[in-house]
């Protein structure tokens, strides 16, 4: 016990030195946690999306050097509008009726899957024209190992993120350059009245700078050139046509049929961008020989559509299970009517050489199955 109360003293003593000599012993550091650095702003703006327009994609000053008598063209036939803000579908591209079934289904189709369009023309039928599919990354490669170019073939194009084009024989002589911007594909096109392989060097350069210009605006649009997001329903899961063709049967139960999804009428439709948004929406017919039923998945978010004068005025039919129905025919030939409405978020259409009884019936059955 004396020694531990000797040990003691002799600690306080030297601590009695050490303070009087002005030096103390190093305290243990305490474990500190550094304050959190306050967020600095960035000083990078944040890119404002700007809608794509014809005059954009494709300048004036570039327009007068490949040819000044060009004159923009109104969206017509199976032409799409590029979007623009408060766009309806109405006001993007016509819905005619020439075909039948209603050409509408797959102008909507198109306009579902993002595609639109610029196209220029003259008197003497130079045609220049530019294309944009949101999401063609597939279609892009795919149109590609079809395309054989035999009168010069473009090689080295370094625009986007892959191209390649060149000029060809076909329907008629044309010249094109196919870019991917990221998943987007952007396509222009020439048809001149002399195609050659000593002129394609400068059709070459005047669609180089068409590309660029329309590359460069579907970068500024951003998300504002996509495709419409579809609503879940069970058409994305449908494997075939049974419950459609069983819908179709209620009105002739010994009508022919095939159980195989078959892809939209698309006719004179020739832009390879515009037949492959129609098949990327998804879109799909069901038929056999009593009548065809053509769906659209998801395209109630666009609406009802507004129809061109060849169709006569819609009158509202009461169907179980059908949003919108409605009865139409074409104007110049009252026997080619059809009934649209939407099941399950999706346009569905009736045509054939029906009544609007049967083609009621088909339409509950098909909301009912």
């Amino acid at each position: 016990m004396t020694k531990r109360v000797g040990a003691l003293g002799a600690c306080s003593a030297l601590a009695v030195a050490l303070l009087l000599s002005g030096c103390t012993q190093p305290a243990t550091p305490a474990h500190t946690v550094a304050a959190a650095a306050a967020p600095v702003p960035s000083s990078t703006p944040t890119p404002v999306e700007t809608y794509p327009t014809c005059a954009s994609m494709v300048p004036a000053s570039t327009i007068s050097s490949i040819d000044p008598k060009l004159v923009l063209q109104p969206s017509r036939g199976y032409s799409i509008a590029p979007p623009f803000a408060g766009a309806a579908p109405n006001t993007r591209a016509e819905f005619m009726t020439a075909v039948y079934p209603p050409s509408s289904t797959t102008v909507l189709a198109g306009l579902q899957a993002g595609y639109f369009n610029c196209a220029w023309s003259d008197a003497q039928n130079y045609y220049l024209g530019v294309a944009v599919l949101p999401s063609g990354s597939a279609a892009f490669d795919g149109y590609r190992s079809a395309q054989k170019y035999d009168i010069a073939s473009f090689d080295g194009l370094d625009e986007g993120d892959r191209s390649y084009g060149g000029c060809k024989n076909g329907d008629g002589q044309s010249c094109e350059i196919e870019t991917l911007s990221g998943t987007t594909w952007i396509a222009a096109e020439v048809t001149p009245s002399q195609v050659s392989a000593a002129t394609a060097p400068e059709i070459r350069a005047q669609l180089e700078s068409v590309i660029r210009a329309s590359i460069a605006d579907v970068i500024a649009a951003g998300t504002l050139v996509s495709a419409q997001k579809q609503a879940s329903s069970h058409w994305q899961a449908l494997a075939d046509c049974s419950t459609i063709v069983s819908a179709i049967r209620t009105i002739e139960p010994s009508a022919t049929s095939t159980l195989e999804k078959q892809t939209l009428d698309f006719t004179d439709a020739y832009d390879p961008l515009f037949r492959a948004g129609v098949d990327q929406s998804g879109a799909f017919s069901c038929s056999n020989s009593a009548a065809d039923v053509t769906v659209l998945p998801g395209a109630e978010i666009m609406g009802p559509l507004v129809y061109t004068s060849d169709a006569t005025a819609p009158v509202a039919a009461s169907i179980p299970g059908v949003l919108n129905a409605r009865d139409s025919c074409v104007a110049f030939e009252k026997s080619q009517c059809w009934t649209e409405g939407f099941v399950d978020h999706a346009l569905v259409t009736v045509t054939g050489q029906t009544s609007p009884a049967e083609r009621h019936a088909i339409l509950a059955a098909v909301a009912a199955g």
